[in-house]
C-alpha cells in the first residue's frame, strides 16, 4: 500500500512538471535548421517544341520525366507565440532526373539535375500534449527558383562537336504544407521530425541561346511540381 501511495504521489508531481516543461519553450524568437531526403512527383508533358528553327539540332527530350531520390535542407527564423509560430524560411532541394533524349532513356549517371530554392512565410500550430512531445501542422506561401541542368547536350550541327551544358531556370509561386512532431530536450531546444510538401505552381523554364548563328528558345513546362521531404532538425529558442 505504501508503494502504491508513493507511485501515485510521483505521478501527481510528474504530470504537472511535464506540462510545465513542455510550455517552458513556448514563447520567444527561434532558429531552426533541418535536412533530409526528398522526392519529386513525376512530371508529365514537360518538353515543348524549340522555337527558332533549330529544333532538329537539339535532342528531343522525353515528355514524361522521373526524378531520383534527392537531398534537401531548410533554415527558418521565427517567433513562437505559444500555440502559434510564425516564421520565414529558406529551403534548398537537389535531385537527379531520369529523362529520355531522342527516345533513349538515360538514367541518373548522366548527371542531369533539378534544384529548388524556395523562400516562404509559414504559420505553424503546435498541439500541446502535456509532455515533452508536441505535435504541429501548418504551411505557407512564397516564391521558388527552379533550375533544370542538362549535361553534355549533343548538338546536331555540322562542324560543331561541342556538347555543352544547358541550364533552364525560372521563378514561380510556391506553397508549403507540413506536419510533424517535436521533442523538447531542454527549455530552449527542440528536436523536430517533420514532413514538408513544397510545390511550385505551373513553372515555365526557358533556355534562350544561339546555335550556328540562329537564335532559339527552348521551353520546359513540367506543370505544378510537388516535392515531398522528410527531415530531421533542431529548433533553438532564444528566451
Amino acid at each position: 500500500m505504501r508503494i502504491r501511495a508513493l507511485l501515485a504521489a510521483a505521478v501527481l508531481v510528474a504530470v504537472p512538471s511535464l506540462a510545465a516543461f513542455a510550455q517552458a519553450w513556448n514563447t520567444g524568437v527561434y532558429l531552426e535548421l533541418n535536412g533530409g531526403a526528398f522526392l519529386v512527383g513525376e512530371a508529365n508533358d514537360v518538353a515543348s517544341e524549340v522555337v527558332g528553327g533549330v529544333g532538329n539540332n537539339l535532342p528531343q527530350l522525353g515528355r514524361d520525366w522521373e526524378f531520383t531520390l534527392g537531398a534537401g535542407g531548410a533554415a527558418g527564423i521565427g517567433y513562437d507565440f505559444g500555440a502559434i509560430r510564425l516564421e520565414g524560411g529558406l529551403s534548398y532541394l537537389s535531385t537527379g532526373i531520369k529523362i529520355s533524349r531522342d527516345g533513349d532513356l538515360e538514367e541518373d549517371d548522366n548527371k542531369d539535375t533539378f534544384t529548388v530554392l524556395a523562400a516562404t512565410g509559414n504559420a505553424w500550430y503546435d498541439i500541446d500534449t502535456g509532455s515533452p512531445w508536441t505535435l504541429y501542422l501548418g504551411g505557407g506561401f512564397g516564391t521558388a527558383n527552379l533550375g533544370i541542368h542538362l549535361v553534355d547536350v549533343d548538338i546536331k550541327v555540322p562542324d560543331i562537336r561541342d556538347t555543352p551544358d544547358y541550364t533552364f531556370s525560372t521563378w514561380a509561386l510556391a506553397f508549403q504544407a507540413g506536419a510533424g512532431i517535436g521533442y523538447t530536450v531542454a527549455d530552449f531546444m527542440v528536436i523536430d521530425l517533420g514532413y514538408r510538401l513544397l510545390g511550385a505552381i505551373d513553372p515555365k523554364l526557358v533556355k534562350s541561346g544561339s546555335i550556328g548563328g540562329s537564335d532559339f528558345e527552348w521551353p520546359l513546362e513540367p506543370g505544378t511540381l510537388l516535392t515531398h521531404r522528410l527531415g530531421l532538425g533542431l529548433r533553438i529558442i532564444f528566451l
